[in-house]
């Protein structure tokens, strides 16, 4: 399916508010889907000509798209010929030729791939990390990335390739002949320019602890608070804990007594 289109893009007063009947820019643009199509369910219908139940005709359904794009891409409220969006059902099957051979673009690897792929340098790396300090030094990766990006934002996305992820790690506690492992998965698997999108990597949503048996979701700024602790020869997780706290819903509040048994 190929359409053709133009928007009106409105004009913006000294306020920001949008001024619709003060367009500056028409925005033309080409819209390609291809859509997979399917024969319709065999079955009966009534012709009311004939007054009889018949078979009914089947046709050619066309299905949602499998995959995209729009040219020229709409970027700050403007036409952008330098770009187009790329539009998969999902980022399991690309379409790596018609990225290279329809578009003559160069593909990228999806956000989900670059965070398994930076999870697992992360992995590697912190192999050799006592138990005790496994949570911190992820805890220090995240926010000293998010400090990163913080510090290099502006116009062009932030990425990481090997000597920033090195200096991340470095950084988050990380030991130093740990660092080689990181130089040894980019010559062996993921190319020498290699380079990851901060934003993509970034755990923004939560700080996430999983056991066997046990999940622990925190807010990525209150990640401090979890910490692995051996008690009574056994390696913990250990939270803690307010006045308040719900249980299945139901508010309950630690009360004094319960401290002083738990210290004795």
């Amino acid at each position: 399916i190929l359409i053709h289109s133009a928007y009106d893009v409105p004009g913006k007063a000294s306020d920001n508010e949008e001024m619709f009947d003060a367009s500056e820019e028409v925005y033309h643009h080409i819209l390609c889907c291809i859509c997979p199509v399917k024969l319709s369910e065999p079955g009966l219908s009534y012709n009311e000509a004939t007054n009889l139940i018949e078979e009914r005709p089947r046709d050619w359904w066309v299905q949602p798209p499998m995959t995209g794009f729009l040219f020229p891409a709409f970027n700050d409220r403007s036409t952008d010929i330098h770009s187009l969006l790329y539009y998969v059902k999902s980022t399991k099957e690309m379409y790596s030729e018609f990225i290279t051979d329809a578009l003559g673009c160069t593909e990228t690897i999806p956000s989900a791939d670059q965070k398994q792929m930076f999870k697992d340098i992360i992995e590697q790396a912190i192999v050799n990390q006592p138990d005790y300090e496994v949570v911190n030094v992820v805890r220090d990766i995240n926010e000293n990335l998010t400090e990163y990006i913080e510090n290099h934002s502006g116009d062009e996305p932030v990425t990481l390739g090997k000597e920033e992820i090195k200096n991340l790690f470095q950084a988050s506690g990380v030991k130093e002949e740990d660092l080689e492992k990181v130089d040894t998965r980019f010559a062996d698997e993921l190319g020498e320019d290699m380079r990851f999108n901060a934003s993509d990597i970034q755990e923004k949503r939560k700080f996430e602890v999983k056991t066997n048996n046990v999940v622990i979701n925190v807010k990525p700024e209150d990640s401090n608070i979890v910490k692995i602790k051996m008690i009574d020869g056994r390696k913990c997780l250990v939270i803690p804990m307010d006045n308040n706290v719900e249980i299945n819903g139901i508010m309950s509040i630690i009360k004094e007594e319960f401290e002083k048994n738990s210290e004795e």
